[in-house]
């Protein structure tokens, strides 16, 4: 157990079972970050800070409707449930974020005060989260950013100077405001000067940690297909059309499977692409957790292939650890600095063109055989590197530092 225990006041945007029903939302922006804040939430948890969570609940359907502030329970494995207070919000692009934003920053006082929070940790840098860690030090609260996508990257194309250098100062405000930052990667941890960092690249939930207890069934052998899996979104930064292009029009040693789970910009064209497989891509969209977790487990080999040009360092997805933990084996793009332990149990790639991406394929059916009998190998050190208990561990020691 923890020397000290913390009231803490994790600003996440994330989106609840309940409040997706009372807020009649289709498009859930945050299907990414609902899994990891919860998984972290309850990894403090697990050490006796109490967390509750202040989510903007934005929705994205364009109605125009103004809805009213909530709260929900939602259930963990550890005490009672994790308790998510909702702000007001109105269904308008435009004016989302600042209409939650500017209710919030009113709220906040009084908010601090009833939970007696000491400790606020701001998921991503917004203007409107710099402004509630602004507030939040003022009143006396120690703020750490958990910082995962970096404010200066475009996910479809380069940002202009001028751009750059405006969202420059985001990072430059928040290093004067953290108390110490969680980074998702080396090169995000590098935006703060502070000694108080902790980079984790992956943390697994409970689920997973249930589902992952039990040797995976249907272990390959020659007499049937690879089989891939892509979860996550679809955007050009995730670079799924490449990865595609390249697959399709390559002759492999090995009969191929892959399944595609997400939803985004580019999903019409991802679909097309699928189509025109022949039934060797299918496409099944958005799933709900319980069926994506199915999913991994079907799968043989999880695939990552974000581009570098886009993202050059500055975002790194939690998903490639559950594809250790549940399929075992990755094919990932090097588009980080990530630490060595972690990089030995990927098959990493440099590169963004399709024939760059075509060539790896190559490399790695061709070692495929030898990378397939270690897949349990892989599965057991993500399960140990990456559970509640070890990444609550290495949180609560941030936490406990003078």
């Amino acid at each position: 157990m923890s020397k000290i225990s913390y009231s803490i006041l994790y600003i996440a945007d994330i989106h609840g079972p309940k409040l997706i029903q009372a807020r009649g939302i289709k498009r859930n922006l945050s299907l990414a970050g609902y899994t990891k804040v919860c998984a972290i939430a309850e990894s403090l948890r697990l050490f006796g800070h109490r967390v509750t969570i202040l989510s903007f609940g934005s929705p994205a359907e364009d109605s125009g409707k103004n809805f009213p502030a909530m709260q929900e329970l939602i259930q963990q494995s550890h005490g009672d449930g994790l308790k998510v207070i909702y702000v007001r919000a109105i269904d308008i692009k435009i004016l989302r974020d600042f209409y939650s934003g500017l209710y919030t920053l009113f709220k906040l006082p009084s908010l601090i005060r009833q939970n007696s929070i000491d400790t606020v940790i701001v998921y991503n840098l917004s203007i409107a989260n710099l402004l509630l860690a602004t507030v939040s030090k003022i009143l006396g609260c120690n703020v750490f950013f958990e910082y995962e996508d970096s404010i200066r990257i475009s996910r479809n194309g380069p940002k202009f100077i001028l751009l750059k250098w405006f969202t420059g100062g985001y990072e430059a405000l928040a290093r004067q405001l953290a108390r110490g930052s969680i980074s998702a990667s080396i090169e995000l941890s590098q935006a703060f000067k502070s000694d108080r960092q902790l980079i984790i690249p992956g943390i697994l939930g409970r689920d997973i940690n249930d589902l992952s207890a039990y040797p995976r069934a249907g272990v390959w052998d020659s007499s049937r297909p690879i089989r891939l899996i892509y979860a996550g979104g679809l955007d050009h930064s995730k670079g799924l059309d490449r990865f595609l292009g390249a697959l399709l029009s390559m002759n492999s040693s090995y009969p191929i499977e892959m399944r595609i789970c997400g939803t985004g910009p580019q999903e019409s064209l991802i679909k097309e692409m699928c189509e025109r497989s022949g039934g060797q891509v299918q496409f099944l969209g958005l799933v709900s957790r319980e069926e994506l977790l199915n999913q991994l487990m079907w799968a043989d080999v999880g695939i990552n292939p974000h581009r570098s040009d886009l993202h050059n360092g500055g975002t790194w997805p939690f998903k490639v650890v559950e594809y250790l933990a549940t399929c075992g084996t990755v094919f990932c793009s090097n588009t980080n600095y990530i630490g060595d332990d972690l990089a030995a149990q990927l098959f990493l790639y440099e590169g963004n063109s399709e024939s760059q991406i075509r060539d790896a394929l190559h490399v790695f059916f061709n070692q495929w055989p030898k990378l397939s009998t270690a897949i349990e190998s892989r599965r057991k050190w993500a399960l140990g590197k990456y559970s509640l208990e070890a990444i609550g561990s290495e949180l609560n020691a941030l936490l406990q530092e003078h």
